[in-house]
């Protein structure tokens, strides 16, 4: 608690360098995260945003060719199984960038409206002495959240590369990812260092890609709280409905490379590129589960809150009102990853499944393993 509360204390000045006014803390918020966001060109923050971009356009180039490549090693590298499964690796991060872009391009509008919302519901509410401190206390945790998840990505990513400059330099070229440039080897220095600067560039836009949507999604998220303090539902049903399909489809890719990973570091123990990857797919999906469960204890809160309150004592019309308030807090929206809710349940369940899956796959390839040691010894 007292680093969390230092890190607080820090963010608040921080914010506070800026302006005083919880208003003018938000808009520059918004646009520094737009400003991460266009550099993958998906800065839909801004009033002159269009989904079909020049930037954007290159972003999606680039993505298209890193699919082919990252397929084409993958045939490439099939009956090993480390070298596949670290190719099947990166190869997932394509349909993780394509539905961030998918939903962030297809529903700009939206976001839009709900980022006009907030700056609207900003205004109204400044003023008084307790919503200004409950405004405050949004920004401060949606900066400290932005800047925990920035940094452990960033230096996750980092690390692998530092890891594997270091590693190429005393002992032999390695990269640090499992894809390359076809027909361009990497046992000899121009070779190395042309695919080096490849996965350099790559990762760079995958992180700040992944960075600018992902506390987007935080800022969204802690905004349907601050809604539900408020008593205003409407807002979180709305977020709810625009993250489902991408949280399908990130868990589902998160999943599959957590098995792979598993697989190979138990293969390979000293696979350490794998360790940095993990790091980065566990803080990805911790952040998003645990605030889920945030957003899903403040809903359970606000329905106690209304059921605990007196309406015996009250008008039939305030009964009523109390009443629609009821059945309206219980059905406040449900941030869903197609098979669940999206809480610190899924995230042990996702993991549980891992370690099964990760150790029964690992079962079968010693089998196998063994089925063909069996063989030869009979031939």
């Amino acid at each position: 608690m007292y680093i969390v509360e230092r890190l607080r204390a820090v963010v608040r000045r921080r914010l506070e360098r800026v302006s005083l006014d919880p208003r003018r803390q938000h808009t520059a918020f918004v646009a520094s995260l737009n400003r991460v966001g266009g550099l993958v060109g998906i800065d839909v923050f801004s009033a002159n945003f269009k989904p079909g971009n020049l930037h954007l356009r290159l972003v999606l180039l680039d993505t298209f060719v890193f699919f082919w490549i990252n397929l084409y090693n993958l045939t490439t590298t099939y009956g090993n199984l480390v070298e596949f499964m670290y190719c099947f690796v990166t190869l997932l991060y394509v349909g993780i960038a394509c539905i961030k872009m998918h939903v962030f391009v297809k529903h700009s509008t939206l976001i839009m409206k709900l980022h006009k919302f907030m700056v609207q519901f900003f205004e109204r509410f400044h003023g008084d002495p307790e919503q200004d401190e409950l405004l405050v206390r949004t920004l401060q945790n949606t900066y400290l959240l932005m800047t925990l998840f920035g940094f452990c990505s960033c230096t996750a990513a980092l690390l692998m590369f530092l890891y594997s400059l270091v590693w190429s330099i005393t002992v032999e070229y390695a990269l640090p990812l499992g894809f390359y440039i076809p027909n361009v080897g990497t046992d000899y220095l121009r070779g190395f260092a042309l695919n080096y600067a490849f996965q350099l560039f790559e990762s760079g836009l995958m992180v700040t890609g992944i960075i600018s949507s992902e506390c987007a999604f935080f800022m969204f998220l802690l905004n349907a709280c601050l809604q539900v303090d408020m008593l205003r539902l409407d807002y979180s049903k709305s977020m709810c409905n625009l993250f489902e399909l991408h949280f399908f489809i990130v868990f589902g890719c998160i999943f599959c490379q957590l098995v792979s990973i598993v697989v190979v570091v138990v293969t390979v123990p000293d696979w350490y590129p794998g360790y940095f990857l993990f790091t980065m797919l566990t803080v990805q999906l911790f952040f998003s589960c645990a605030l889920g469960q945030v957003f899903n204890i403040k809903c359970d809160e606000l329905t106690v809150a209304i059921y605990n309150v007196p309406w015996y004592n009250m008008e039939v019309s305030d009964q009523k009102a109390i009443k629609l308030l009821l059945l309206a807090s219980q059905h406040p929206g449900r941030l869903s990853y197609g098979f669940g809710t999206v809480n610190m349940r899924a995230f042990f369940e996702i993991y549980r499944k891992t370690y099964s899956i990760g150790m029964m796959m690992i079962s079968v390839n010693e089998e196998n393993y063994m089925a063909a040691l069996l063989h030869i010894e009979n031939y």
